[in-house]
């Protein structure tokens, strides 16, 4: 009973961030400050570093694996909560442009890497060398996936290294991508997006009404539904970063492309089922043409595709409340392999 007990309390997920600084030193600077810090003993050098930067410590964890490329900043944890959270405050605070940022999520990340072609399969076969799950050539570049189910503990940094030995001078660079599309390689080169459009910013909330006090803050074009509130914007804005961090959110920037939403809603007193979820979307006026329905476990679940996500999560807003339910609701990229893709594809042009 004990060990059943242990097993079942272990709630935990992974937190993944994904950052963008202006300039490289910055990047490298906060991993070199977070790197090698053992995780039973609270540094004095790294409590300094963060209150230096104004952050909130308190359930602040030590064992996060961070590594920069770049401009990026690349950071997971292991935890019930958010395991990055004085990470994800400086970054903001620094003026980052956060990429990826979930928080408790069951899908690990899987490790992108690019670089350039040097001959004609001199840097595929240093990839495949190196372990890839996947290699592919696009014009110039070579990418490479490494999925995380290979990963043990803390070791998608250590894949980075080493691969990036393997790769000598060469220019390279790499994110980490929540692929939940299962995109592969060969669509992300088929697929035409700009990667410096950003075109939402995008907020989660531990706390429903913290979402709700902040989107009553909010001027111009937005939505909220349960602890998500998306704003269009038209470019990287570090005062809206700021504020939402300030007031509670988890946030990150979205591209200017189509997004998947997917809502879960359900009752503690009784099983919600899909049906209801959908007489309850169709009562708001919402077409439901490209609308999934499903049912998972106790929940009743709606997901899409929409080039327009604001007034789809105003009805699930609305669906929320006339089914006096709970929701967990996530909006992501459709493509967010190919933007990965777009964006490194771009470093790799102005790398040394």
């Amino acid at each position: 009973m004990r060990a059943y007990q242990g097993y079942a309390s272990n709630n935990s997920g992974d937190t993944v961030l994904v950052a963008r600084f202006v300039e490289a030193k910055e990047a490298a600077e906060i991993v070199d400050a977070l790197r090698g810090v053992d995780p039973e003993v609270h540094q004095h050098a790294l409590r300094s570093f963060l209150l230096a930067e104004g952050c909130d410590l308190s359930g602040t964890h030590w064992d996060a694996e961070l590594a920069s490329v770049g401009r990026m900043l690349l950071a997971t944890g292991y935890d019930p909560s958010d395991a990055l959270g004085a990470v994800r405050e400086v970054a903001t605070r620094r003026g980052a442009e956060v990429l990826h940022s979930a928080v408790h999520s069951h899908d690990p990340p899987t490790l992108l890497i690019a670089t350039q072609a040097r001959g004609p399969v001199d840097a595929e076969t240093e990839l495949w060398v190196a372990g890839a799950d996947d290699v592919q050539r696009h014009g110039g570049s070579v990418f490479a996936t490494f999925a995380s189910r290979e990963f043990g503990p803390r070791s998608w940094s250590q894949q980075l290294e080493e691969t990036r030995a393997k790769l000598g001078d060469a220019p390279f660079a790499a994110e980490l991508v929540v692929n939940l599309a299962r995109e592969r390689l060969v669509d992300g080169c088929k697929t035409l997006v700009d990667p410096s459009a950003v075109g939402w910013f995008h907020a989660w909330f531990e706390v429903e009404e913290h979402a709700a006090t902040f989107s009553r803050s909010l001027d111009g074009d937005f939505a909220r539904a349960g602890s998500v509130v998306l704003v269009r914007v038209p470019r990287f804005r570090k005062r809206l970063a700021v504020r939402a961090h300030d007031a509670g959110a988890v946030g990150c920037w979205l591209p200017d492309a189509p997004v998947r939403i997917s809502a879960s809603l359900y009752r503690r007193s009784d099983v919600l089922l899909p049906d209801q979820l959908e007489a309850a979307l169709r009562s708001t006026g919402l077409d439901l043409s490209t609308v999934t329905f499903s049912a998972e476990h106790r929940l009743a679940v709606a997901s899409l595709v929409s080039s327009d996500p604001l007034p789809t999560l105003r009805a699930m807003d609305q669906a929320i409340d006339t089914l006096k339910a709970m929701s967990f609701i996530e909006v992501f990229p459709e493509t967010p392999l190919a933007h990965a893709m777009r964006r490194m594809k771009r470093d790799l042009t102005v790398l040394p």
